[in-house]
């Protein structure tokens, strides 16, 4: 008999955890996805619960509170991410709700900096790279500018009567003296192309683009 009212109590009181419907909220600056390689920033509140009592969790990544109800996430995994809110009151665990993003990879684009902006690849002038300063990595959505990367290595080839002419290999971003020769010697029917670029994401991770080709006029 005692374990029947104990079973009895048991069930109610799972009942009652599970009853309390509590309304929540889940959002970020780019609507039902966030990003891969990246922190993405959420604001998570509740009904009634104060910061200090809401619990996080993610079965993809980490995510950590930044401050009041704003968290930190970084997915590790394309796919779904599922963040649980959870919060206790008195003995109980109550389960708030779930909420599902997608992850998804940002586009990137590179750019070859000068004095007048950006550089963008294709048939451009044999000036064009007179005043060029460097090479840039970024994000193509506006909501990411400002996120860096590192590029650490690539490559530059100089290709003149369909043979390869010059070609080196840096390791910094911005343009040296040997790098400026060569955008001096170019002539027209030239092909530079920008290739085995290496950088390092803002999380630390390597990774490649492809390249970039210039043909001068």
């Amino acid at each position: 008999m005692k374990n029947i009212i104990l079973l009895i109590i048991i069930f109610l009181s799972s009942v009652y955890v599970e009853a309390q419907k509590i309304n929540f909220a889940v959002s970020n600056n780019h609507g039902d996805f966030v990003y891969m390689g990246i922190g993405n920033n959420l604001t998570i509140i509740a009904e009634n619960t104060p910061a200090d009592s809401l619990y996080i969790t993610t079965d993809n990544g980490r995510i950590y509170k930044s401050k009041k109800f704003e968290y930190f996430y970084a997915p590790t995994k394309y796919g779904i991410a599922t963040i649980t809110l959870k919060t206790i009151k008195g003995l109980d665990t109550i389960l708030i709700g779930k909420y599902e993003f997608r992850v998804i990879s940002p586009e990137l684009t590179i750019e070859t900096i000068g004095e007048k902006g950006c550089i963008q690849n294709g048939l451009i002038d044999r000036d064009a790279f007179k005043d060029a300063s460097y090479i840039s990595v970024g994000y193509k959505t506006f909501l990411l500018q400002g996120v860096e990367f590192k590029i650490y290595e690539y490559c530059i080839l100089v290709i003149r009567n369909n043979k390869v002419f010059d070609m080196k290999r840096f390791e910094n971003p911005f343009f040296n003296d040997e790098a400026k020769k060569m955008f001096a010697s170019l002539k027209s029917g030239d092909i530079m192309i920008f290739n085995s670029i290496n950088y390092i994401t803002p999380d630390g991770k390597k990774d490649f683009l492809n390249p970039l080709e210039y043909r001068i006029k």
